[in-house]
């Protein structure tokens, strides 16, 4: 048996800050697929740089997918096979379903809640 610390849960989610993100470190998109938020969506992106394309005229946050990061595919590949990884391109003010792992598994912790409350 295994025993997790106790810890109290913030009602709302804390996501990822831009002024937090780190080139080549880890994090994790969380989205819903119902309106109660009871069924999530997990993927484990890589945090890439910003304003990566030359047209960026403001501040454009790259991801990319983690098994095309792992395996040595970088946005600057010149030869890159268009299937062969997956890259996302967000505002900056558009990290709020972005976390840290500890924010992503409070955020389940919640979707816990929601789902034995429902």
């Amino acid at each position: 048996m295994i025993t997790f610390d106790k810890r109290e849960l913030p009602l709302a989610a804390d996501p990822v800050r831009i002024n937090e993100l780190k080139i080549g470190d880890t994090y994790f998109k969380i989205a819903y697929i119902d309106e109660d938020m009871t069924i999530p969506l997990i993927e484990s992106i890589v945090f890439i740089g910003l304003n990566l394309d030359n047209d960026d005229e403001e501040d454009i946050l790259y991801f990319q997918d983690m098994e095309s990061y792992r395996s040595g595919i970088r946005f600057s590949d010149t030869d890159l096979d268009p299937d062969a990884a997956m890259f996302y391109a967000t505002q900056a003010d558009a990290l709020q379903a972005t976390f840290h792992f500890e924010g992503a598994l409070e955020e389940l912790m919640r979707c816990s809640i929601r789902r034995k409350n429902r």
